[in-house]
């Protein structure tokens, strides 16, 4: 009897320790453990960033991931009221928290409040520092005097005011996220080594900034192959043709010569087109594709009249080529328009010299005839 009642109470503790094994794996692999966090569905934070940032739950729920240490809604109250205050707009909230959720857990008076007035004693706040924050959260997260100052001083040495600082600034998110002296410094030392003036540096700051965030390796590749290319060192061509090819991987400019190919351009084509009009290699291939069907369909044109007048396609074709197109032949039904008129040429005027040669001149004939060209533009920019 003894040996049956041992082997039961063997069996029941057997039993007892599987039971506890499960149980115990159940709470591992299903439960959050003793002193953790709970999971991110049942946060507060996820109906908070739902109700009062706009999120939807699958996002809120994502963001919350990493608010999960907030015990109450104090801090992302203050934070959102700081924002709000400073000129922020709902979309640029949304945007701002998307990307780093964090920030609803900052000290306003201590982390957000000295970089909002240092960018606000440079010329930026309300909805312009707000676009850019939105562009580059980073720059809220960087140290004033480690990071953003030293490079704000560094750019006051090269451009003439602060108008153009702030210009740099807003081109590109360099400013927070790329080292000031193994990066940008040498790649301003590689655009003087091929003919870059004082003034030139300053406009490329200006104007392509983004050139300059590009590991110096890659920018020395580069200018090397504009120079082979045939653009003259130092001209402000050369230096456009750098930007283009620099914003450009191997792949995509591979797929825009084969589009260009496809309309009966052979490579060379290509390059006298780019070494005519470098920004002309910087057009989408959906907006190239539809301009040339404009030129080909509706004008009748033939690919090589188009070869020679890259900056054709550079021109939007809802703003410009079609508003204009439109706008000719209202002329030509009334009788008004000259024998001859190249739209290709009318296509490259100013808009003052378009209005000059095609629009005032006949006010007197037809006094509507501005209204008329106007209509054309919105009915194009509408569709």
């Amino acid at each position: 009897m003894y040996s049956c009642v041992s082997h039961h109470c063997l069996f029941l503790r057997r039993s007892a320790a599987s039971r506890d094994f499960t149980n115990f794996r159940t709470l591992l692999l299903f439960s959050t453990a003793i002193g953790e966090n709970p999971l991110p569905e049942t946060h507060f934070m996820v109906d908070y960033l739902i109700e009062r940032c706009g999120f939807s739950r699958e996002n809120a729920i994502n963001a919350s991931t990493s608010l999960t240490a907030l015990k109450s809604p104090e801090k992302p109250d203050s934070v959102l009221g700081f924002l709000k205050k400073s000129g922020f707009e709902a979309t640029h909230i949304e945007k701002l928290i998307s990307s780093e959720p964090r920030f609803l857990a900052s000290n306003v008076e201590k982390t957000l409040k000295p970089k909002f007035i240092f960018f606000q004693e440079l010329g930026l706040s309300g909805a312009s520092f707000a676009d850019l924050v939105t562009k580059c959260p980073v720059l809220l997260k960087c140290s004033i005097d480690n990071h953003i100052r030293p490079k704000i001083d560094f750019l006051r040495t090269l451009l003439q005011n602060d108008d153009d600082v702030i210009r740099a600034i807003k081109k590109s998110s360099w400013l927070g996220k790329r080292n000031l002296h193994k990066i940008i410094m040498p790649n301003i030392e590689i655009l003087r080594r091929y003919g870059a003036s004082d003034s030139q540096i300053s406009s490329c700051l200006v104007l392509y900034s983004q050139m300059l965030t590009h590991n110096p390796d890659c920018l020395e590749d580069v200018t090397a192959r504009v120079e082979k290319i045939g653009f003259k060192c130092g001209s402000p061509m050369f230096f456009c043709a750098t930007h283009v090819l620099s914003s450009l991987s191997k792949a995509t400019l591979e797929g825009k010569v084969k589009m260009f190919k496809s309309f009966g351009w052979s490579e060379e084509d290509v390059f006298s087109a780019f070494l005519k009009a470098p920004l002309f290699l910087a057009v989408s291939e959906r907006k190239f594709q539809a301009s040339m069907r404009f030129f080909l369909d509706e004008l009748g044109c033939e690919p090589s009249e188009l070869r020679s007048r890259p900056m054709l396609f550079m021109f939007s074709l809802e703003k410009r080529l079609l508003p204009r197109h439109n706008f000719l032949k209202i002329l030509k039904s009334k009788g008004l328009l000259e024998e001859g008129v190249n739209f290709l040429s009318v296509a490259r005027l100013s808009e003052r010299l378009f209005l000059k040669k095609f629009v005032l001149r006949y006010l007197d004939d037809v006094p509507d005839l501005k209204e008329t060209y106007k209509g054309c533009m919105k009915i194009e920019k509408s569709r």
